[in-house]
């Protein structure tokens, strides 16, 4: 099989299901900035992490994966298509997060200056990573203006709280190779 079919070529693709949509839908903008984050978060693992941060990490990539089907799942309430049923997250994935944060940030000194992204490679790309976050959640609240559903009341504090997971691994991977955190003097 092909990767390629050429029936993106005008502009056009797919949601789950049969739905056709251009490119520029909120859908699938925020499909491609969750697929971002989830690269990202691959390129940081590539760059030698800490056992603990890299399996949390994959746990995550796969709740993205999850995340990414539920919105290109999503359907206009004037079609008349089904939507396709897509696992959904659950709050124990939020939950998990903010465990696993208050686990790094104990082996964290107090964070006493605003920091700069940077140090250890793997860092710096989880604070990429950070960023990108941030957007997808901006994405996410675009995407709730136009859906009703209640899974919002799931993903929404799960991304926002992916990005505080993400800025205090960045930190316990420097902390964790001995590399003092770029410190913001402005």
């Amino acid at each position: 099989m092909k990767i390629y079919t050429r029936q993106g070529d005008r502009g056009e693709t797919h949601l789950l299901g049969r739905t056709r949509v251009s490119k520029l839908d909120i859908r699938i903008v925020a499909c491609g900035t969750i697929d971002e984050l989830n690269a990202s978060l691959g390129m940081a693992a590539a760059l030698g992490l800490p056992e603990r941060v890299a399996s949390q990490i994959t746990a995550i990539q796969s709740e993205l994966f999850q995340i990414g089907a539920w919105i290109a799942s999503r359907v206009d309430s004037n079609s008349d298509e089904t939507p396709v049923s897509i696992p959904r997250l659950s709050s124990q994935a939020v939950e998990r997060l903010e465990v696993e944060i208050d686990q790094m940030e104990q082996a964290l000194p107090t964070l006493r200056h605003f920091i700069l992204p940077g140090g250890h490679a793997a860092a710096a790309a989880l604070q990429v990573s950070r960023a990108v976050c941030r957007r997808a959640e901006i994405k996410l609240l675009e995407l709730r203006q136009l859906f009703d559903d209640d899974q919002f009341q799931v993903v929404g504090p799960w991304i926002n709280r992916l990005g505080d997971w993400l800025f205090v691994a960045a930190r316990c991977v420097n902390h964790e190779q001995g590399i003092s955190e770029p410190i913001w003097k402005g």
